[in-house]
């Protein structure tokens, strides 16, 4: 079974796609630690559809905030980040998005008006 929600600390962390546009050498990722952050195994078998992120995430409000940042870039999966953090919005939750900076880039236009509100 694939690990879409981890928690650590009192903060909840989705892992929405293991695609990325960069190859930073802090990330486990690219070291010997492997697909592993807090023995949490991040490996996806397939990239989580909204519908299974929600029900991996449960009731946002039980954590400090909901953080995207998996094993990849949150922003090459834009349409599924904005619905899923519209959803945590709508119930009353936080959240936040770990990222390169390079969402506008690899989306061909500026995605920071579209973000607006949800992180």
């Amino acid at each position: 079974m694939q690990r879409i929600a981890y928690p650590i600390g009192n903060r909840l962390y989705l892992n929405i796609t293991d695609r990325c546009t960069l190859v930073c050498g802090f990330c486990p990722k690219n070291t010997d630690q492997g697909p592993k952050v807090h023995d949490y195994d991040l490996t996806l078998d397939h990239r989580p559809e909204v519908e299974e992120i929600i029900a991996a995430i449960g009731d946002p409000t039980d954590y400090a905030e909901v953080v995207f940042c998996g094993f990849g870039e949150p922003t090459l999966r834009l349409k599924v980040l904005k619905a899923v953090a519209g959803w945590i919005k709508e119930r009353g939750g936080r959240v936040r998005l770990n990222t390169d900076g390079l969402g506008s880039l690899v989306n061909k236009r500026n995605i920071l008006p579209e973000l607006e509100g949800l992180v």
